[in-house]
């Protein structure tokens, strides 16, 4: 772990051994972190959350799936002040499905909060949240969900 905030006193910290890896770590407010890869095994996507502590940064808790998902940082839906983040999943098992699933972080738990069929391409997914609403653009639908 690198810590960036002064360019002139650039630290770093081990943070021991985390399993799999991640295609993106975002910060996620309050002092978490957001990490979007792969796990150990058979799971195909792990999302987790990391937070730092005085041993190095832990992790608090993961959402996994046996899924191909989209590693474009540009399709995922990141909300820090809601504690939200959505991408686009291809299941593998039991059937090939494409769905846009949309997690929710409370301090202490990521869950899945919707799961919406998509038809095309996770790459492709775009999703915004406005007042109440949830957008969904899978390039060949619109999705509007009401979010509360």
């Amino acid at each position: 772990f690198f810590d960036l905030s002064d360019l002139d006193n650039i630290t770093y910290k081990d943070t021991g051994t985390i399993k799999g890896f991640s295609n993106s770590l975002v910060q996620f407010g309050d002092g978490f972190l957001l990490g979007i890869g792969r796990g150990d095994g058979d799971e195909n996507l792990k999302i987790e959350i990391y937070e730092e502590a005085a041993e190095g940064v832990v992790s608090v808790c993961k959402y996994t799936a046996n899924a191909y998902y989209s590693d474009e940082y540009k399709s995922y839906y990141i909300n820090r002040e809601k504690g939200l983040f959505g991408l686009g999943l291809v299941y593998y098992t039991p059937i090939s499905e494409d769905r846009y699933v949309l997690l929710g972080f409370d301090g202490y738990e990521l869950r899945e909060i919707l799961s919406v069929p998509i038809q095309t391409n996770p790459h492709f997914v775009r999703a915004v949240l406005i007042d109440d609403y949830f957008y969904i653009f899978d390039g060949l639908n619109f999705n509007v969900i009401e979010y509360r």
